[in-house]
């Protein structure tokens, strides 16, 4: 069952056929298809990037990669309260803001720097996009109140004034107020707009795809955050973005590009360090009736089972390299689509995805093992 909107749009313009990949996060309490990293958590409905403490730092991932080169749009609406300094007891204000970032490294996850790093320093191969609430002097920062797009190219990137190509400290609010603020960022013939309560504050000209190595036109997407001695509590509530289908994964192994006459799709990657690894799926939401089969490899490893909230567990064993385990719906439940969470247990660590098929494609994953 889904809890967060997510579609895709086919316009027809000159006989070709344009997809476009939209996402609409309202309630994250209901999200299955990002990722949350440290000290980020889910408080309700929004997610609190960092608590009001200090040492903190904390990252929110979209799960797979978003097509980025030919151009999106994302907005989200933030919140930054109760700031406080460690060595004083008297209210002051907290650190050290919220960037959102597009990289391009082995995995979402890898939130970097806590302080003035705003999680996002020594992220290699990325843009971010910071909204920062305290003045670094270190940083040559020219307040505690402004907007600035930092990168280094492929670079490790860093929150000092060398590696920000485009800044405002003039900006028509105040980041910390305790109030919400909404942001549009816009990417479109090479220039990116960041627009803050409706406002343009930066208009940047920059081409990613040559600033990045990018895959296959792609790149991951979300946000960092940290606190230092200073904090505050940083939170996103809602976030939405549209731009381009991304181009399906494709494989060296000689798999079925069909199964049971449907077409595969998906292919998210996810690597293990052990050849017996343990699979779990579940319906995370309301269990709606969900059936399904999963297949290895071109072998059914679990037939026609009907998801319930409780894990269903099978250990199997992997092929060296590459391989293709791909979720095939028998009907589409209550809610369509035939949605499942997948979780592989390599050892003791646990990668977790979200798969979505119906009766014309079957979602997929694949497992990359190599023997040690």
């Amino acid at each position: 069952m889904k809890y967060y909107f997510c579609v895709l749009l086919f316009f027809v313009s000159g006989g070709l056929s344009h997809a476009q990949y939209i996402f609409n996060y309202k309630d994250f309490s209901k999200v299955q298809d990002v990722f949350l990293e440290d000290n980020a958590k889910v408080s309700n409905s929004f997610v609190v990037l960092t608590p009001p403490e200090t040492g903190q730092k904390g990252g929110l991932w979209h799960q797979q990669k978003v097509k980025v080169k030919n151009g999106f749009s994302t907005s989200f609406s933030f919140r930054m309260q109760n700031g406080g300094i460690s060595h004083t007891g008297d209210a002051q204000s907290g650190a050290d803001g919220i960037a959102f970032l597009i990289h391009n490294n082995q995995s979402a996850t890898g939130v970097g720097g806590i302080g003035g790093g705003m999680g996002f320093e020594g992220v290699p191969n990325s843009i971010a996009i910071e909204f920062d609430n305290w003045q670094n002097d270190e940083a040559n920062e020219p307040n505690d109140n402004h907007v600035a797009i930092h990168t280094l190219g492929t670079a490790p990137n860093t929150s000092a004034a060398r590696s920000i190509v485009a800044m405002n400290s003039n900006l028509p609010t105040i980041l910390e107020n305790g109030k919400m603020h909404d942001v549009r960022i816009e990417y479109a013939e090479g220039v990116l707009q960041v627009f803050l309560d409706k406002k343009k504050v930066i208009s940047h000209t920059i081409d990613i795809a040559k600033t990045l190595q990018l895959d296959k036109e792609t790149a991951w997407i979300g946000f960092t955050a940290s606190t230092g001695a200073a904090y505050c509590s940083q939170e996103i509530h809602t976030w939405q973005f549209k731009g381009d289908m991304p181009p399906p994964k494709t494989t060296e192994i000689e798999k079925p590009k069909t199964l049971e006459n449907r077409t595969i799709i998906g292919k998210k990657v996810i690597e293990v360090r052990s050849r017996k690894i343990t699979l779990q799926v579940w319906d995370k939401g309301v269990q709606d009736g969900d059936i399904i089969s999963l297949n290895l490899n071109n072998k059914w490893i679990i037939e026609k089972y009907e998801l319930k909230k409780n894990k269903k567990s099978i250990d199997v064993y992997l092929e060296d390299g590459d391989n293709l385990l791909v979720l095939h719906a028998l009907n589409l439940g209550k809610i369509p689509p035939n949605t499942v969470v997948l979780t592989v247990i390599d050892g003791k660590r646990t990668h977790q995805t979200l798969l979505n098929s119906n009766l014309k494609a079957s979602d997929s994953v694949e497992i990359k093992y190599k023997a040690e």
